[in-house]
């Protein structure tokens, strides 16, 4: 089952690890999971496959040059 929650800056080692490198899980099986989807990822630039250093950066809040994330 998927369920929603929130990934924190403070736990992005942790979720890097949980959801960009294990390849082999149920939900990736398929290799539609390791992809980037929605407008939210293509106004950040985050288009294709995932690649884990950026997923990581993006986690800890890093989304490039000129990118502001936030309320």
């Amino acid at each position: 089952m998927i369920t929603y929650s929130i990934l924190h800056r403070a736990e992005a080692d942790r979720s890097t690890h949980y959801y960009g490198e294990q390849a082999d899980d149920y939900y990736s099986r398929d290799g539609g999971a390791a992809m980037w989807h929605g407008t939210g990822a293509k106004r950040l630039g985050a288009v294709g496959e995932v690649d884990i250093k950026r997923f990581h950066a993006m986690l800890r809040g890093e989304f490039g040059k000129g990118v502001v994330a936030g309320r």
